[in-house]
């Protein structure tokens, strides 16, 4: 049975014939002839689609630095890393905190389809606005190469005549929701996702009514409850990019908490009084209040 391993064209090592290592940049093909520049001083034990989505899903950790002029060391959180099960080519496709969209310049993450050698395989390659450098691309090859920023069609595998198979993917990365909300009767919570160009955004509650109701408009990244009454419910966003690309949806529980009032008291005499209060307001943010 055939068995193929998408984890960044990592097969090249063996195609290629020939050794390298991390500081190894002829092999990389780093340089300003080749439009490319090495960012970190370490390899690492993460791949391609690890990088990617520790890039944004705050996994990713910058040590040194994370420039050409004195490139740092570069590590990601064990969920990301290859020997720790981290994201594949399909990460993307199947996470609910990125949607397709329909265009390269809208996208944070790129996957490319490309044969090396005569075999299939996947890149991620980050794409950063916000970057101090430009270009704004940035790839890691396998566990063997350092992190490199490149033109967008200048990564290692274009550099070594890699063709592609099919059209670009190209997605952008919402942010994830916390999985309870707590939103206090009478009050207001705001809720946002991240706001993206090419995306549309669909907020509906879907669980027991009349809990909390919306005060602000749904087809927007981000929206305001207000809790009605005491209980819990859910409200569900959706999230559209391409035509005929599956929505991605996330589910969030809001809890508008009950006042619970206990105590013991005496009447011997007016100053003799005791109430306890334990209040569940918003339990992240305040502790049990006694009077």
């Amino acid at each position: 049975m055939k068995k193929l391993i998408f984890f960044c064209l990592s097969f090249f090592v063996a195609l290629e014939g020939v050794s390298q290592s991390c500081g190894d940049d002829g092999f990389w093909k780093i340089g300003s002839q080749f439009g490319t520049q090495r960012l970190s001083s370490n390899c690492g034990d993460f791949i391609c689609h690890g990088f990617a989505a520790a890039y944004w899903e705050e996994g990713f950790i910058q040590g040194t630095s994370l420039n050409s002029t004195n490139p740092g060391i570069v590590n990601v959180k064990t969920q990301y890393t290859q020997s720790g099960g981290g994201p594949t080519e399909t990460y993307f496709r199947d996470s609910p905190l990125y949607v397709q969209v329909c265009g390269q310049s809208l996208s944070n993450i790129d996957v490319v389809t490309q044969v090396y050698g005569s075999s299939p395989g996947f890149h991620s390659l980050v794409r950063d606005r916000n970057t101090i450098f430009n270009p704004k691309f940035i790839s890691k090859y396998g566990t063997e190469s350092p992190v490199i920023r490149h033109n967008f069609n200048s990564t290692w595998y274009e550099l070594n005549n890699a063709s592609k198979t099919e059209p670009d993917k190209y997605y952008v990365y919402l942010g994830k929701l916390k999985t309870e909300y707590y939103v206090p009767k009478g009050q207001i919570k705001p809720i946002s996702l991240l706001s993206k160009p090419g995306a549309t955004y669909s907020w509906s509650i879907i669980g027991p009514p009349g809990i909390v109701s919306f005060t602000s408009a749904t087809n927007g990244a981000s929206v305001s409850l207000q809790g009605d009454s005491f209980g819990t419910t859910q409200v569900k966003v959706t999230v559209s990019g391409c035509s005929g690309i599956p929505p991605k949806e996330q589910i969030i529980t809001i809890i508008v908490p009950a006042i619970n009032i206990s105590g013991t008291y005496t009447t011997s005499n007016s100053t003799n009084l005791l109430w306890e209060m334990e209040i569940r307001y918003l339990q992240e943010i305040y502790p049990p209040i006694y009077l």
